[in-house]
């Protein structure tokens, strides 16, 4: 339950953390890509060349994704395991152990494995985002042809050209990788773990109609080791 309650929350907050735009569903009131003209597009598509150029991703996540996970596991290990298990509604004896405390019993190279899996996944991670990089940028320009005016879209532009408009557009992205925004979603670690067994609760009631997953099938070894 525990390892489980810290993937989910590693996901949430990692995924938290890392913006990724996508395209909103139009409400009625903004147009829609295919009105947009050619110089309503190509405005846009200025907007985004200033905000987001290609390699934002890189540097959105080299250097502080590893800094926000190693932060937020801390938080996590700094917990009294015995507040996030109450958290489930179920009775536990009172203990001043924390959460890294028990799972180094378990395995006491625990948080070298999650530092480099942290790592790694960081790592492997850069490609594939640089891959999808050019459809989020192409996605942001339909966006802001659907959101903005031609006029509006010309004003961001002016002002991108600006001393001061040329600074805030390349840091526009990289704010969120800021400590200190790291520092508000860490800050938000502690409040997720204490809810998660209640929300896992919440879940398991709510699919109770259905039939439990199918238990992954056993190749030969494996049913020889369950057998001895």
């Amino acid at each position: 339950m525990i390892r489980k309650t810290l993937f989910i929350t590693a996901t949430a907050v990692a995924l938290c953390g890392v913006p990724v735009p996508a395209m909103a569903q139009n409400d009625g009131t903004r147009r829609t890509h295919s009105e947009a003209d050619s110089v309503h597009l190509a405005a846009a598509q200025r907007v985004v060349d200033s905000i987001w150029p290609l390699g934002t991703y890189r540097k959105m996540m080299e250097g502080t994704m590893n800094q926000m996970m190693d932060a937020m596991f801390e938080s996590m290990f700094d917990m009294r395991a015995s507040d996030i298990v109450k958290g489930s509604g179920k009775e536990v004896e009172e203990s001043d152990e924390t959460l890294g405390e028990v799972i180094e019993q378990a395995d006491p190279h625990f948080r070298e494995r999650m530092k480099v899996t942290s790592e790694v996944m960081t790592r492997e991670m850069i490609p594939l985002m640089e891959k999808v990089e050019p459809t989020v940028r192409a996605n942001m320009t339909a966006i802001y042809a659907e959101r903005f005016s031609l006029a509006e879209l010309n004003d961001l532009n002016a002002f991108f050209t600006t001393p001061t408009g040329k600074s805030y557009a390349a840091q526009s992205m990289l704010i969120y990788t800021d400590p200190k925004f790291m520092e508000s979603m860490q800050a938000f670690v502690p409040e997720m773990m204490s809810a998660m067994p209640q929300i896992m609760q919440k879940v398991e009631e709510a699919t109770a109609h259905l039939p439990p997953p199918p238990e992954p099938e056993q190749d030969d070894d494996e049913r020889v080791d369950d057998a001895a």
